[in-house]
């Protein structure tokens, strides 16, 4: 059986985070990263999940 961990702040040790898509773009706009955004709700304190990368995501 597969036991899920939960996501622990490493600054104020809060269980509690709002989660937030996201993508982050290269510096010429040729690729990009999808990211899942997780902000706790204690401290304010934001940890980055990358979802993958894509090259022809152009906005």
């Amino acid at each position: 059986m597969e036991t899920k961990k939960k996501l622990i702040c490493p600054l104020c040790k809060s269980k509690d985070f709002t989660q937030e898509q996201g993508k982050i773009d290269s510096k010429w706009g040729l690729t990009a990263h999808k990211i899942t955004l997780m902000i706790c709700n204690g401290c304010g304190y934001v940890m980055q999940f990358s979802r993958g990368r894509t090259v022809w995501d152009f906005d």
